[in-house]
């Protein structure tokens, strides 16, 4: 787990991603703004986390091993349904129908990581949170 500091007024932001150059990736693009961030590498581990307190925006890789995106974001939804937390699926390739379907009836969305890792689309997310 990284965390940077958290001042009042930041939006708090929480990455799940097993991969160390995509988190540092975030945290470089992220670096300037008006946010708080968490990241993790280990989805059990930030479950563990995000039960207890969930941030205003959620960006979680959907491939990862031992629980992927999917299982993560569906035993928080169970849970909380991710009231007052933005949430993306983040994946390389597009997601099959059924599971974007099921995210967006959960409130979730569905995202390529290209247009995650783009500095405006990030910045847009922030401010809608």
């Amino acid at each position: 787990m990284r965390t940077n500091s958290s001042n009042i007024g930041q939006v708090s932001i929480v990455i799940v991603d097993d991969d160390d150059v995509t988190l540092e990736c975030y945290a470089r693009l992220l670096r300037g703004m008006n946010c708080s961030l968490q990241s993790f590498t280990n989805p059990v581990e930030s479950l563990a986390v995000l039960l207890r307190q969930l941030p205003q925006l959620l960006l979680v890789d959907m491939n990862m091993p031992c629980m992927d995106g999917m299982e993560l974001v569906t035993e928080l939804f169970a849970v909380s349904k991710l009231e007052n937390c933005r949430t993306h699926l983040c994946s390389s390739a597009m997601p099959p129908s059924d599971i974007r379907r099921l995210v967006l009836d959960m409130g979730i969305d569905a995202v390529s990581k290209d247009m995650v890792m783009d500095k405006a689309w990030l910045r847009n997310a922030i401010q809608r949170c």
